[in-house]
């Protein structure tokens, strides 16, 4: 035993065991592990986007709602709704776009580095992730300017009150 060290006492590990304390420390020695496909903070934000979304349609399709918000204030709170479902998204859309780089494009160092940093005008970069990246970058715009658009928009309420006419004047007959 010309090899063996003094101060380290030798023992005896079977191999069931010794690839499960691998596959435990499998982070601290540099393996490749098994990531989750879907973490806590991407579904936090769907539920988010989801109640957003509901606010969104709340807001423009329930005639009391939108009556009793008004106009300026319902569009405050379109856009509002608007902007978190953008930020929301902004995450997965980026990973999504990654993944979409890594399978199904010829991949370079350029395209990753421009969608990892939001680059639009990198050097070297193909067509696809570049107009992948303009995409996200002018449909936030457009939506904010478009919706700002709608103006002039009519809803009615019936409201039901006692059995009497009034008005601004009387009915011809009653004059």
């Amino acid at each position: 035993m010309p090899f063996s060290n003094p101060k380290k006492p030798s023992f005896t590990v079977n191999e069931s065991e010794a690839k499960e304390q691998l596959l435990l420390s499998c982070e601290a020695v540099g393996i490749p592990c098994r990531t989750q496909r879907l973490s806590w903070l991407d579904i936090a934000e769907v539920v988010i986007v989801l109640i957003a979304a509901t606010v969104a349609v709340a807001v423009v399709w329930d005639k009391a709602t939108a009556m009793f918000l008004g106009q300026t204030n319902q569009l405050v709170l379109l856009g509002l709704t608007l902007s978190i479902m953008g930020l929301c998204t902004q995450r997965q859309v980026q990973k999504l776009t990654l993944l979409y780089e890594a399978r199904f494009s010829s991949s370079t160092l350029q395209n990753f580095d421009a969608i990892l940093r939001n680059n639009y005008f990198a050097a070297d970069m193909s067509w696809q992730p570049r107009f992948i990246l303009w995409i996200l970058l002018l449909l936030p715009l457009a939506l904010g300017a478009a919706y700002k658009k709608f103006s002039g928009g009519s809803t009615d309420l019936v409201i039901h009150g006692p059995d009497a006419t009034f008005g601004i004047t009387a009915a011809p007959t009653y004059r």
